[in-house]
């Protein structure tokens, strides 16, 4: 019997431990809105995209003052929000921030150079390429033609940086010389 309380107050006590304020949540949720997305307020279509998660996973919270600021910035968009179901949205909304934060943290930094080519190389094609593709101009693609001709070793390394990034994601990729040529050019226009 008293192995089991010992359990039991060991349980509460990691409870405890490893509960957050909310206002550590809401200060989270709102760096992430604005510094990651641009979103400085509060909009009723956000809130029920995070009233409408079912996530498996609670985070433990302290409800703090802060909590109730929260419902109360809510409520002045959606109307009436029960206790129970602000809990539910302000976990949600938290670890869908959280969640940004890592994987921010998980990219890989730019290695810089002093060409596009061996920029694009050395980053692994990490880029919007449709955009640069599309905004490529003649000038600039005669130019790329001739710093990289089709059978260089220069294309094969970018080519294979690029097949490489996005292998996978949609099938396999195979990107064209002229297609790459192009990515290029456009990125080329950017570059100074």
């Amino acid at each position: 019997m008293n192995k089991l309380k010992n359990m039991i107050v060991l349980l509460r006590y990691e409870q405890k431990e490893s509960k957050m304020l909310a206002s550590e949540m809401i200060a989270t949720i709102k760096r992430v809105e604005k510094e990651c997305h641009g979103i400085t307020q509060m909009y009723a279509k956000r809130i029920a995209i995070f009233q409408s998660e079912n996530l498996p996973i609670m985070q433990g919270v302290e409800y703090d003052s802060d909590f109730y600021d929260f419902v109360a910035e809510m409520e002045s968009v959606m109307g009436q929000i029960y206790i129970p179901t602000a809990k539910k949205i302000l976990n949600n909304w938290y670890l869908w921030a959280k969640e940004n934060l890592e994987a921010i943290r998980k990219i890989k930094p730019f290695e810089k150079s002093d060409n596009p080519i061996d920029w694009l190389i050395k980053n692994n094609f990490r880029i919007e390429h449709k955009c640069f593709a599309e905004s490529a101009t003649g000038e600039f693609i005669e130019e790329v033609k001739e710093l990289m001709p089709q059978n260089s070793e220069l294309y094969a390394k970018l080519k294979a940086a690029a097949d490489e990034q996005y292998s996978g994601k949609i099938g396999e990729r195979d990107f064209s010389y002229p297609y790459l040529v192009n990515v290029v050019a456009g990125f080329s226009e950017n570059w100074n």
